[in-house]
């Protein structure tokens, strides 16, 4: 059986992902900068995403952590440790755009000090995860992967994190269930692709 993948990333950060034929996967060519994988559980979306994942320089990110990062992160276990100043300022004005109220999450309630991230939700800890996770990455080379895009986020933020996603130089894969993401994605500007165990739509 030939098992024949290939990942190539061009000068312009555009991914082209070629299959001839992995696991349940034949035939398949995906191209783009900005990219959406949809379509039923378990016909391959993920799948994908880790044969990129193995393939090129990326950063991970699943429902609960960030994978290629320097930080830990772990919106699960509620552990986000940033020691970089310019690093939490850029975190701030970016969470500012999913309409969270900062003010009560600093306040004469709490000493003044930050609340700790046991007190936030989970869609505010995976909003967190992933654009901290981003935020640290460094190098306009590197694949941005994330499984499970909508967990935990209403649709006004995963509208503010697409915007995100969109306006960073990396290359971005997400995988989707939503047709609202779908939406905010293509209006501006994304790759879509249907994934449905042989067809690639």
């Amino acid at each position: 059986m030939n098992t024949e993948q290939n990942v190539i990333l061009d000068e312009n950060k555009k991914l082209k992902i070629q299959i001839k034929d992995y696991k349940r996967l034949k035939d398949v060519v995906i191209e783009g900068k900005k990219i959406v994988l949809f379509g039923p559980n378990g016909d391959g979306k993920s799948t994908i995403i880790k044969m990129v994942r193995e393939r090129v320089k990326s950063v991970y990110i699943d429902v609960c952590r960030a994978y290629g990062v320097p930080v830990s992160v772990d919106a699960c276990r509620k552990k986000f440790v940033f020691k970089d100043p310019e690093l939490v300022e850029s975190i701030i004005d970016d969470l500012r755009r999913f309409r969270f109220d900062w003010s009560i999450y600093y306040n004469k309630a709490y000493r003044d000090k930050w609340l700790e991230a046991s007190e936030l939700s989970f869609g505010e800890l995976r909003a967190l995860l992933i654009i901290s996770a981003v935020r640290m990455v460094k190098d306009s080379d590197t694949v941005i992967l994330i499984d499970a895009f909508e967990a935990g986020l209403h649709y006004d933020w995963i509208v503010a994190a697409i915007d995100i996603l969109t306006e960073i130089p990396q290359p971005v894969i997400i995988e989707s269930h939503m047709a609202l993401t779908l939406k905010a994605a293509l209006s501006r500007g994304w790759s879509m692709y249907y994934i449905l165990v042989s067809t690639i739509f």
